[in-house]
């Protein structure tokens, strides 16, 4: 897991598709300023990002610990519609009575989907290398064969 690019990223990491067309890394190193940006830089395989959410679904033993205050509801922010609350790192919604925490990340040609329940301690991570991923209900079929209901904003 990398927060900026690297040549190892560059060696390891799969070339996007938009409009169904290969991109390529080293455009993409030539472009990148090796800047960390929170909405953009994070470069993850899927198993790492599960381990990170695994984390936060444990109940930790310290009061107040980052894992609690990373899902606990802010009421001072801003929420899009249907939602209940975000938390600092993610929005909320109700899903048969539980809550949902959930993301979806567009970087071009990578598109990302997760939601995880930490109450019931599972959830599911999606990453892509195409820009037709969540356009081509891809997401959905999978979350629905799983037996979830599927909302995506």
């Amino acid at each position: 897991m990398d927060f900026v690019w690297t040549k190892d990223i560059q060696k390891n990491k799969a070339f996007g598709h938009r409009n169904g067309i290969p991109t390529d890394n080293e455009f993409q190193e030539a472009e990148n300023t090796g800047a960390f940006g929170a909405a953009y830089s994070l470069h993850v395989n899927s198993i790492d990002y599960a381990k990170f959410l695994i984390k936060l679904m444990k109940k930790s033993q310290y009061k107040n610990s980052l894992e609690d205050q990373i899902l606990t509801q802010q009421f001072n922010m801003q929420n899009e519609k249907g939602e209940l609350k975000r938390s600092l790192a993610f929005p909320v919604k109700k899903a048969n009575s539980t809550l949902r925490y959930y993301h979806s990340g567009n970087n071009g040609d990578y598109r990302a989907y997760c939601h995880f329940y930490k109450d019931k301690g599972f959830g599911i991570v999606m990453l892509s290398n195409s820009d037709n991923f969540l356009r081509s209900n891809c997401a959905q079929y999978i979350v629905e064969y799983l037996g979830d209901i599927w909302f995506y904003v």
